[in-house]
């Protein structure tokens, strides 16, 4: 089966998320797009939380992912600390 990776700079650690998935898949094999801009949201708050009034920070939290991919966002929330 083909694959390709999703690849997310998460600036605020220096670090990369690679997500391999395939071409072809269902629900549970796919990094889905929303899943990528909610990564980008958690690595912006980190970087610059006075940036905004909403402060999201996930440091030293407990975090249960009930996504339908990959579990992108739970591996970079983890990354992030």
């Amino acid at each position: 089966m083909e694959k390709f990776a999703r690849e997310i700079d998460l600036e605020s650690v220096g670090k990369v998320l690679r997500i391999e998935q395939n071409l072809v898949g269902d629900v549970g094999c796919v990094v889905w797009d929303a899943a990528l801009a909610l990564v980008k949201f958690l690595d912006v708050q980190k970087l610059n939380p006075a940036a905004s009034e909403t402060i999201v920070d996930v440091s030293g939290k407990t975090i249960v992912e009930l996504g339908s991919g990959t579990g992108c966002v739970g591996i970079a929330a983890a990354l992030l600390g």
